[in-house]
């Protein structure tokens, strides 16, 4: 009986010095990902009607381990949440059938240039001036 509740107390104990998983506010390259955005292609194709007619709404999931991607176009596409750092976050598309010539699964990395610019890349993939206007811009 006296065992039994060391090791309880001490359960306990290394429970509460853990650090906690539970969902929190969005920080890193998470902070500021909701809204609507648009490439900067289109941003230069369009000017100012590229936010009305081709854009891209992020929706950071309350648990903070999805992200819910819909474009004009009526696209949905469901971002899994592998982890965050101050700019930067690494996910994956679920259900997505693209692989690396290793074949693993296409590692997207979101990386946070400003509160009001980002960029995207898919790692194990070299990062090539072409891949420019392939960042996005918030829209106002």
């Amino acid at each position: 009986m006296k065992f039994e509740a060391i090791v309880k107390g001490a359960a306990a104990l290394f429970l509460t010095a853990m650090p906690s998983f539970a969902a929190t506010e969005p920080s890193g390259a998470l902070a500021a990902l909701d809204g609507r955005w648009t490439t900067v292609g289109d941003q230069k194709k369009y000017g100012a009607d590229a936010c009305k007619s081709h854009w891209t709404d992020y929706k950071v999931n309350a648990d903070k381990r999805g992200v819910v991607l819909k474009t004009a176009e009526g696209k949905v596409l469901n971002y899994l949440v592998l982890y965050t750092e101050a700019d930067n976050a690494a996910m994956y598309i679920e259900g997505e059938d693209r692989r690396l010539s290793t074949g693993d699964r296409v590692v997207w990395v979101l990386m946070r240039e400003s509160p009001d610019k980002i960029a995207w890349r898919a790692h194990g993939r070299p990062s090539t001036p072409a891949f420019a206007d392939h960042g996005s811009v918030r829209c106002k």
